[in-house]
């Protein structure tokens, strides 16, 4: 697991048309399989969705609150995309959950380190 995500990243580097295989299989599958009980693995996985963005915010937006705050406590530059995303699909119609617009903001709220 540990070289796991930099092998990821790396291809991302040397080959982003890889961007959505990574997005719809591996994070998808590392969400399901709770990628954050794994501390090296979850660093990993956040490092890929900030060198993702835009494309990684619809993988976001699947992982649990406190993991998703947890995730924007340990890279902020993803709040305000996620905040956008969010705003985007609330005017677009789309029923956005109530608890991602609040790890945002309390994330966005929260003390920086």
């Amino acid at each position: 697991p540990t070289l796991y995500m930099r092998t990821v990243l790396l291809s991302l580097k040397l080959s982003p048309n890889l961007t959505d295989f990574v997005m719809d299989v591996i994070l998808q599958r590392l969400i399901s399989k709770q990628v954050w009980l794994l501390p090296t693995l979850w660093e990993g996985f956040i490092k890929c969705c900030r060198q993702t963005l835009p494309r990684s915010l619809r993988v976001l937006v699947q992982l649990p609150r406190n993991r998703l705050e947890d995730a924007i406590s340990r890279c902020p530059e993803l709040a305000p995309p996620l905040e956008n995303y969010y705003r985007q699909q609330q005017a677009q119609g789309f029923k956005v959950s109530a608890q991602a617009l609040a790890a945002i903001s309390s994330a966005n709220n929260a003390p920086q380190q």
